[in-house]
């Protein structure tokens, strides 16, 4: 596969995390807020209407960047830099904003998908995968 790791970054992050917020919106489309958030176990981590949404929109702006290599860095800069946020905003609080519900394993993929993410679009331009 050729392309740089930002546009790989925006193919395989994309699929999976637009497939994982079509599921959480199958699994619980429930919108509620604050004390009254609410949580189903997908998988390992914990989803809700919020989440899926969450999910599905940057999946699919990081797949539709992954067409074009300058697109491709900015969004996995700026998707990377997101999900750092939340996984930073995981270590203090059980829920983001009252509206995410946050549990060990969301917040270990959180982490991963900001560091792959923000390390993807950080890539040098003249290095490429083979």
């Amino acid at each position: 596969m050729h392309g740089s790791v930002a546009q790989m970054f925006g193919v395989v992050v994309g699929v999976v995390l637009t497939l994982l917020g079509i599921a959480s919106l199958i699994v619980n489309a429930d919108f509620s807020t604050g004390s009254s958030i609410t949580a189903e176990r997908l998988l390992f981590l914990d989803v809700n209407g919020w989440a899926g949404v969450l999910y599905l929109l940057t999946g699919l702006v990081a797949f539709a960047a992954a067409a074009d290599k300058a697109r491709a860095r900015t969004v996995a800069m700026a998707v990377g830099s997101l999900y750092l946020i939340l996984t930073v905003w995981s270590l203090f609080d059980s829920s983001i904003l009252g509206l995410l519900p946050v549990n060990d394993p969301t917040a270990i993929m959180y982490a991963a998908i900001g560091v792959i993410g923000v390390a993807g679009a950080m890539q040098p331009e003249s290095e490429r995968s083979a």
